[in-house]
């Protein structure tokens, strides 16, 4: 993807309630087996796990999500969360994690250390905080105060941060879908060429 150089994710799940149990299911795409008979299915079966066409990937399982665990993994691995549900329908319920990505320090990406803050009420909470700046915003009008936010580059409002995050979340799907089918869609073929 465009911005990301992601090594590694994690997951922590600090808090569930009236939830059913879930899991996080990984696989990894892998090169068909280049060394076997022509047309010997079982022996490919018995050896590598894979029948004809089967995709070319290795299932590695999958582990219970429950509160307080942390799981990390490397993002070679594709990840996927078994469906949940209320155990009680008449109440609800809700999961709550907090999500980490290591990005690769070797690949240089747009970060904190170049960027700055873009919410537009950090920046007028860090004005309030310095008392110079306080002082002399305080002598302007609320108008001109919304004038100079509007003319303020790099920075956005929250329904802008929304819609955002919604393309980004539209540029993730698309990229699953063409990755898996690039690289967990491929059939393992018997054939010697």
């Amino acid at each position: 993807m465009k911005n990301e150089a992601i090594a590694a994710s994690g997951i922590y799940y600090y808090d569930e309630e009236n939830i059913t149990d879930s899991r996080l299911g990984f696989r990894t795409a892998v090169a068909g087996p280049e060394s076997y008979e022509q047309n010997d299915l079982k022996g490919c079966q018995l050896t590598w796990g894979m029948g004809y066409d089967d995709p070319c990937v290795n299932e590695l399982g999958s582990v219970a999500t429950r509160q307080d665990r942390c799981i990390a993994f490397p993002n070679a691995y594709q990840h996927r969360v078994s469906p949940f549900e209320l155990v009680d329908k008449s109440k609800p319920g809700h999961r709550k994690i907090v999500a980490l990505f290591l990005v690769d320090p070797a690949v240089r990406r747009p970060s904190t250390t170049t960027v700055p803050p873009q919410q537009a009420d950090w920046r007028a909470s860090g004005i309030s905080a310095n008392p110079v700046l306080k002082s002399a915003f305080s002598k302007l009008s609320p108008e001109i105060i919304d004038h100079i936010d509007s003319m303020a580059e790099g920075t956005m409002k929250r329904e802008e941060a929304e819609a955002y995050r919604l393309e980004l979340m539209d540029e993730r799907t698309a990229f699953v879908s063409k990755n898996d089918e690039h690289f967990f869609m491929a059939p393992f073929s018997l054939c010697e060429h």
